[in-house]
């Protein structure tokens, strides 16, 4: 692939740009503080979360009452074989719903460390002084391509 000089140009001013973006310490840290106390103020996941741990033991206590109320007499074994059933099919779906609040929670807290760690990326583009050496993804060539292609017409 032949780069031209426009390319070449327009390749340095977009990593201007970014580096710019990068250097601006005090912004990312705002966008990342901000996003941190959003998660944690109006995480619906946190409230859900709540609220399941709540039914799994309002169902544990059912069950519970429910193994004792037949070894006390009070409920036949057919009644008990009936009842069962469904309140291990409904601990098992809030257990399941939980296990894929957590997953996402493990998600979210990954995705907050990536972006804490924007921070010394930027530090190490830095120090390293590599502004002039990196490299654009060939993805990044392609739509840079594309607009210079669509500002030359």
């Amino acid at each position: 692939m032949h780069f031209s000089g426009c390319d070449l140009y327009l390749d340095h001013f977009v990593w201007d740009q970014i580096i710019g973006l990068l250097d601006n310490g005090a912004l990312i840290q705002a966008e990342i503080d901000r996003r941190k106390e959003a998660s944690r103020n109006t995480d619906p996941r946190r409230q859900r979360s709540e609220t399941l741990r709540r039914e799994q033991a309002r169902l544990g206590n059912n069950v519970a009452r429910l193994i004792t109320a037949y070894q006390e007499g009070l409920v036949s074994l057919a009644q008990l074989r009936q009842r069962m059933p469904e309140l291990n099919k409904k601990s098992q779906a809030v257990e399941s719903e939980l296990q894929s609040l957590e997953t996402s929670a493990v998600d979210q807290a990954r995705y907050l460390q990536l972006a804490e760690s924007l921070d010394g990326f930027r530090h190490l583009t830095r120090e390293a002084d590599v502004v002039g050496r990196l490299p654009l993804p060939p993805q990044g060539i392609s739509l840079l391509e594309t607009q210079a292609a669509c500002l030359s017409h």
